[in-house]
């Protein structure tokens, strides 16, 4: 299936509730399907086969009429729209409090919030542990509220998320952290990472998944402040700190439902 389909064809194009109407009109009213076929433009056979889904399924609402009874289904998607919510919802929250999320993040999240949620996912999914590109390409499209985005020196996002409470909020957890673990494992920790690497500026960045700003913002012309993160390496935790209480989902990087 390509990446971005383009219909050709405008088969099995209705307006919302107009093959359910026409079904009642064969089952409830009793016409006759001949009459109801040449009086909705509805080929006779097509209406007979969605007569016959509509018998067997006892559909009553329009929106399951227009998938179920006629017409093409939807692509089948992973999670529902309910879910796709949670996790836009979360990626908004951990940009709000400047933990953005890259898109091999953003895969990664989508596998274990699949998995949490027990959703049917691709087996290449269960193979990498990671959700693939075409289905973070949809989610993104999908989305328009989310954009990926390279974070500048000096931006909006920058300045309305490096604030005292969140700075704060941050170096408490850190220091939360910090007492958890032993004295020999904070100098194991200094001892193999490199100098100055510990808490340092982010002198080169990644690109984020982030909210989308699409009105126009007035320029803001202000310092660098300096980016103080916590380097703890991919050999002691995830890609999401668990020092970072101040999300969305306090539980687990996952988000639940």
């Amino acid at each position: 299936m390509v990446r971005h389909y383009i219909r050709k064809t405008e088969r099995c194009m209705y307006p919302d509730g107009y093959i359910l109407k026409a079904v009642k009109k064969v089952v409830a009213e009793k016409q006759n399907v001949c009459d109801v076929s040449k009086g909705t433009s509805i080929p006779k056979r097509s209406l007979l086969k969605y007569v016959k889904n509509f018998l067997a399924n006892g559909i009553q609402d329009e929106f399951e009429a227009t998938t179920i009874i006629g017409g093409y289904q939807k692509p089948r998607k992973v999670f529902s729209s309910e879910q796709e919510s949670n996790l836009s919802s979360y990626v908004k929250r951990a940009s709000d409090i400047y933990h953005g999320i890259t898109t091999t993040d953003m895969r990664r999240l989508a596998y274990q919030y699949a998995t949490q949620e027990k959703c049917i996912v691709p087996l290449s999914w269960s193979v990498k542990k990671e959700a693939g590109r075409d289905w973070l390409s949809g989610f993104m499209r999908r989305r328009q509220d989310l954009s990926i985005r390279k974070p500048q020196a000096t931006s909006l996002s920058r300045a309305t998320s490096f604030n005292k409470h969140y700075v704060d909020s941050f170096f408490d957890n850190v220091e939360v952290e910090l007492q958890v673990r032993d004295a020999h494992w904070l100098q194991s920790a200094l001892h193999y990472l490199p100098q100055g690497s510990l808490f340092h500026h982010i002198l080169s960045f990644h690109e984020f998944i982030l909210r989308n700003i699409s009105s126009m913002v007035p320029l803001l012309v202000l310092l660098d402040p300096p980016i103080i993160w916590l380097d703890m390496s991919e050999r002691s935790v995830d890609f999401a700190p668990s020092f970072v209480t101040d999300r969305p989902f306090n539980s687990s990087p996952v988000p639940s439902s």
